[in-house]
């Protein structure tokens, strides 16, 4: 797996690749005691061992044994050992250099809630980030949006320099490589279950919302 760490105990990853994500199966994962938490590289879909659905309070249902994506992935995150701070700051200061090394001082964050908010709020008070960031708050539903107006909050009294807020992203349908993109035409892949993450009308309520606050927001489809 391209890249790894461990979280209360779990072991964590992201970068599966659509041929690995193929050949993966929960009887290969539970070779390993350890909860395995490993994300696909489009961001949709993970794979877990059952050391991870052992210790879940409730049943997840999956098109695979120990493979979840969009909805059921968003409802499993919600059991994640949740990192602290430090843990955050560690990642984002070692993205920060290899972003450095590639010559970059501005970055685009498209995946923001709270908990990062906090994280690049801190490094810039203690000095220690040397980026312009402009992010996104991820929004995974319209129940999400009391955690939104929270986060806008917390992000007004803070009054940054280097990070700003350009509203709010949406995927609104799957993604290609875990067969769940909305087609104008038919897939043939025998596990394609495209279909809307977002109601019609929860949709232009994100919009009507996100524009009434002058934020933007992003579609990704």
């Amino acid at each position: 797996f391209p890249s790894h760490d461990t979280l209360g105990g779990w072991w964590m990853g992201f970068g599966v690749s659509n041929l690995l994500h193929e050949k993966l199966s929960l009887q290969f994962l539970d070779q390993w005691r350890d909860p395995l938490y490993f994300m696909t590289a489009d961001g949709h879909g993970v794979w877990v061992n059952s050391a991870v659905l052992n210790s879940l309070p409730e049943s997840i249902p999956s098109e695979r044994p120990g493979f979840f994506k969009d909805k059921e992935k968003d409802h499993l995150d919600q059991f994640l050992p949740v990192p602290q701070l430090f843990q955050r700051k560690k990642w984002i200061l070692k993205a920060q250099g290899k972003l450095h090394q590639q010559g970059f001082t501005h970055v685009r964050d498209m995946t923001w809630d709270l908990g990062q908010l906090k994280s690049l709020a801190q490094l810039e008070i203690e000095n220690d980030l040397k980026l312009f960031v402009e992010g996104y708050f991820w929004l995974k539903s319209m129940a999400s949006w009391p955690q939104f107006m929270e986060f806008l909050d917390h992000y007004k009294q803070l009054q940054l320099k280097q990070i700003k807020l350009r509203g709010v992203k949406i995927f609104y349908d799957g993604a290609l490589g875990t067969n769940g993109a909305l087609l104008s035409l038919c897939s043939c892949h025998k596990r394609n279950k495209a279909t809307a993450l977002w109601t019609k009308s929860d949709f232009l309520e994100v919009l009507e919302r996100s524009w009434s606050l002058g934020l933007e927001i992003a579609v990704l489809s």
